[in-house]
């Protein structure tokens, strides 16, 4: 009679897999039209993580004070105001473009008198108050070989250039007020990496390169 037995083990093996996640800065800004703001954002700290992408989010708004005025002897006109802003955001770093949003506005006076020759009042004048513009943004990353740039412990610079303008339609002269004319928002900088980790698992291996039977003679 012949038995058998099976012979085998199991090894402990580890391999190396990865899971993201994603870290973001965000920093605000504030200035009269026109102007440049610097902001400040940290480098990525690659003790967190290995570094697999760099978004940029630039996104504001403009705002000012203004007021018309009927420049001409036509009674019953309209007036379209427009604000033109832009907002520009260039980086310290290479790898990004230049990003650019266009935040704007346009709005009517009332139906307004001709002019009466008296400045900033009477029927043919209108007072807007403080107009404000709907959010404008833009976005891209830094990827491939420019990473690199984006890695330590130190800083850079995101610099937001706040300017625009103002335009009028609906009667051939008048006189446009205004003040305060400013633009606001935020960069945010948004950080994904990698964290690598390692992970077990355990397979059924052949002992000696091979199962091993063991023949066991029986003696009648």
């Amino acid at each position: 009679m012949k038995k058998g037995v099976l012979c085998g083990a199991c090894l402990l093996l580890a391999y190396v897999g990865a899971w993201g996640d994603v870290i973001s800065q965000t920093n605000a800004f504030s200035h009269a039209v026109p102007g440049t703001t610097n902001l400040v954002f940290n480098q990525f700290d690659d003790s967190l993580g290995v570094l697999q992408s760099v978004e940029f989010i630039m996104s504001g708004f403009q705002q000012a004070n203004a007021s018309v005025e009927n420049g001409t002897n036509i009674s019953d006109v309209i007036i379209t105001l427009t604000l033109n802003g832009s907002l520009a955001g260039t980086n310290s770093l290479p790898g990004l473009a230049p990003l650019v949003a266009l935040p704007s506005l346009s709005t009517n006076s009332p139906p307004l008198a001709a002019a009466d020759g008296t400045p900033n009042g009477g029927p043919d004048f209108y007072n807007f108050g403080l107009l404000t513009s709907a959010a404008a943004n833009d976005s891209d990353f830094v990827s491939g070989a420019f990473l690199s740039s984006y890695v330590g412990l130190g800083t850079y610079l995101f610099t937001v250039a706040v300017g625009g303008g103002w335009n009028f339609s609906g009667v051939g002269a008048a006189v446009i007020g205004v003040s305060g004319f400013a633009g606001e928002g935020e960069v945010i900088v948004n950080y994904t990496f990698a964290i690598p980790e390692v992970s077990f698992g355990w397979i059924l291996a052949p002992m000696l390169g091979g199962i091993i039977w063991l023949r066991r003679r029986t003696v009648r």
